[in-house]
């Protein structure tokens, strides 16, 4: 089949970008990198971008798309820091790429690397990720700085329904992450820098005293980070958080304004509009200020698609021809793509894409709608299809978020984002018109939060839900016929979109159970669940600026539908333990609560865990082996015990005892069991060699953080177990670990670093 000469100008560009993507994604699904010599194949397919065939360009796309991911994956990669430097002390020199982000004692930032000393003839990276301590409050973005750091490679948590920070880092081409204490600055940032204008601008708007200056950052320059952690939990509820990605609506609405302003003085000048029409000298003239907002805002990728679909209707309006809204759309793909082969990665690319491909695929089918109409059906139908990246990404969808978006899309349009960007521009040289802008903005934003509040504290305002991989796709071919279909056609795509509603975890059946080992570093979270019931013992650990209970614990439970656990018990006190239950319990309720030392959290009393409490869950025998009493000393060894037993089949959660705590159960004829957790990470104060043998398990679990500042696992107590044949997994290198226990099958056992594993891991 040829390709007619029609369909190479409307659709060839289309058909390149969709199999350029195809290529891309192939080569980020693998688990292991090809090696270079998969680059002779795919370069050889290039040659069909220049034939007549469909074949041969389809192949040509593919393998074009592959090439270049294949090509940055090995540059990449040859830029992460050699194992053999991790814990190294290494003497670093290089310029701040971030705007610093303050975490009290600290400060994280990004560093370009200049030079490294000390690390040999050994692998260094290009960038790193620092914590930097002492004084980290005057660093800038953009500054030069020198210091004495220790690295490890990039690594984050695994868990299934939650963020991966590890993919994060890749992508930002993080080659080490690590904390410095020793640094000094040699060189302020350099003033014609478009990062260091970003932080000015930062700086000034921060000198001012409004009650929502970091909601004005976020909007009109790009800094997410400043926004409170409630106001990201109102936008991830009500579907608006794309309101706050510097996109398309504020690169137009910037490039709109210079435009218009441009194409009115030019105008004036007949002389010349007779040689440039004013149409054409505006769109010029006005685009190097939308791109220079873009820098200034970041430069996302959002901000990329919008920039490149901006030029195409330039181009057009200059050359006298008509671009279509897809044919933009569709250059914006493959321009993002080459710019950067690993932005298929992020939840933006897909957020972004997805967002505009539905209202080109809507507003080409329902041009001749009434407005009204055109309008509430579009919301309605583009909510639909953000769900599901978001259910990808993060396993949660906003359900309000059509009824949000009616009301936040015009507010933020037309009054919240001019606002905020005049009062930021106003910050940069003139002091009293942006203090009466920002307190304008204020009032606005009052009220933009507090509706959303009002609208995310809904019952099932989200919807929490891990649907397998094809659900997905056959819903996107349902949205897809959603806004493309006549209306006598559009119930077809119900069809399309039923399997959303399939479960990727099923319940266990009656009679087993299933423990999921969470990874959150060097902490503890398990969750079991059997049948009917679900229990969460421990809750992993919180700083002042991160919790892993809200950020690991809560998203999982919530992924697998639990709103409401049947108990909750946190073994002790220990922060790694129990750090996160404040966190845990804003978005999870607990019909009871058990702990092994006196504990509140998130306004609530712990009951005391003592032996001798037992109770059946859907045929599953639950026992708390320990303490048997208030300890005069509390601490590791007044950790709750808790055996789970399902017929011949059984789990022994022991937290943190240590070998006082070991001795009393040595006569404790129901310690044995088929899986135990290695006390206290793996620590020298436990595992006593009468207390192993005494459980005698044929698999021990130690949950540590990778490259943990303990130590742990101690090597000397894991070689006591495998002295033993006890086979021992860690989540720092399997991830979450989920054991499935059943009388009848055995025991099942899947790592979600295993089943997940991609090339960067």
């Amino acid at each position: 089949m040829k390709l007619n000469a029609n369909f190479q100008m409307i659709a060839a560009i289309h058909f390149v970008a969709l199999l350029f993507l195809a290529g891309n994604l192939a080569l980020h699904g693998f688990a292991q990198l090809p090696p270079l010599a998969a680059a002779l194949p795919a370069a050889a397919a290039l040659a069909g971008l220049a034939s007549r065939r469909a074949w041969a360009l389809a192949a040509g796309a593919f393998g074009a798309g592959f090439l270049c991911a294949l090509l940055a994956a090995h540059d990449r990669l040859g830029a992460v820091l050699a194992p053999e430097l991790e814990g190294a002390t290494l003497h670093i020199a290089g310029r701040v790429a971030s705007i610093p982000l303050e975490r009290g004692r600290y400060s994280v930032l990004d560093l370009d690397v200049e030079r490294v000393t000390g690390a040999g003839d050994a692998r260094t990276p290009r960038k790193v990720r620092v914590k930097l301590y002492g004084g980290h409050e005057q660093v800038r973005a953009g500054d030069r700085l020198q210091m004495r750091a220790r690295l490890k490679r990039p690594r984050g948590y695994s868990n299934p329904g939650a963020f991966d920070y590890g993919k994060w880092l890749f992508m930002r081409g993080i080659g080490a992450t690590g904390y410095a204490r020793d640094w000094e600055k040699t060189e302020d940032g350099s003033r014609w820098s478009p990062l260091v204008w970003r932080q000015v601008l930062l700086d000034k708007l921060r000198a001012h005293r409004a009650a929502h200056l970091d909601s004005v950052a976020a909007l009109s320059l790009g800094f997410s980070q400043s926004l409170a952690p409630e106001h990201s939990r109102v936008l991830a509820a009500t579907g608006t958080r794309h309101l706050f990605a510097v996109s398309g609506l504020h690169i137009g609405l910037v490039f709109g304004m210079f435009f218009l302003a441009l194409r009115a003085l030019w105008s004036r000048l007949p002389a010349a509009c007779l040689r440039w029409p004013p149409q054409c000298a505006a769109s010029v003239a006005a685009l190097p200020f939308a791109f220079g907002y873009a820098l200034l805002a970041g430069f996302s990728l959002p901000t990329q698609r919008a920039l490149v679909m901006l030029l195409c209707f330039v181009f057009g309006t200059l050359h006298r021809r008509r671009l279509t809204l897809a044919q933009a759309l569709s250059a914006s793909l493959l321009a993002v793509l080459l710019w950067d082969p690993f932005a298929s990665l992020s939840v933006s690319f897909w957020m972004s894409f997805t967002a505009v491909a539905f209202i080109v695929l809507f507003v080409t089918a329902s041009v001749r709608a009434p407005g009204w109409r055109q309008w509430v059906g579009m919301q309605a139908g583009l909510s639909l299809a953000m769900i599901l990246p978001a259910l990808l990404f993060f396993s949660r969808g906003s359900v309000i978020a059509p009824l949000a978006n009616l009301a936040a899309v015009p507010l933020v349009s037309f009054l919240v984002l001019p606002a905020s960007l005049l009062s930021t521009a106003f910050a940069a040289f003139a002091e009293l018109p942006a203090s009466l802008l920002l307190r304008g903005a204020d009032a606005l934003f009052e009220a933009f939060w507090r509706a959303g509040a009002w609208l995310a504290a809904f019952d099932g305002a989200e919807w929490f839900h891990r649907p397998p991989a094809w659900a997905l796709l056959s819903a996107a071919a349902g949205v897809a016929l959603l806004a493309l279909a006549r209306a006598r056609l559009k119930p077809l795509a119900l069809v399309f979109l039923l399997p959303l509603l399939n479960q990727a975890s099923p319940p266990p059946a009656h009679g087993d159970f299933e423990a999921v080992f969470l990874d959150v570093g060097q902490g503890l979270s398990v969750f079991i669940a059997t049948r009917r019931h679900t229990l969460l013992y421990d809750t992993g650990p919180a700083w002042p600026s991160f919790s892993t209970g809200e950020a690991v614990v809560a998203p999982y439970l919530k992924s697998r539908g639990v709103a409401n656990l049947d108990m909750l018990i946190v073994s002790h006190t220990d922060n790694d333990h129990a750090g996160g239950a404040d966190g845990v319990l804003r978005h999870v309720g607990a019909r009871q609560l058990l702990g092994g030392e006196a504990f509140d959290a998130a306004g609530r009393r712990f009951e005391a865990c003592r032996d001798g409490r037992q109770w059946v869950w859907d045929g599953v025998r639950f026992e708390i082996l320990h303490p048997a009493a208030p300890l005069r000393r509390a601490g590791n060894n007044a950790s709750c015990v808790l055996k789970i037993t399902a017929g011949g089949r059984s789990l022994l959660l022991t937290a943190d005892i240590e070998k006082a705590a070991e001795r009393k159960l040595l006569n404790d004829g129901r310690v044995a069991s088929e899986v135990m957790l290695v006390p206290h990470h793996g620590s020298r104060t436990s595992s006593a060699p009468a207390f192993i043998d005494k459980v005698s398990p044929r698999l021990a679990v130690v949950t540590s953080g990778y490259r943990n500042s303990f130590g742990f696992p101690k090597e000397d107590i894991i070689q006591r177990y495998r002295d033993r044949g006890i086979r021992v997994l860690n989540t720092a290198d399997t991830g979450a670990l989920t054991l499935h226990f059943s009388p009848s099958s055995g025991l099942h056992i899947t790592a979600h670093r295993d089943r997940t594993r991609r090339y960067w891991d």
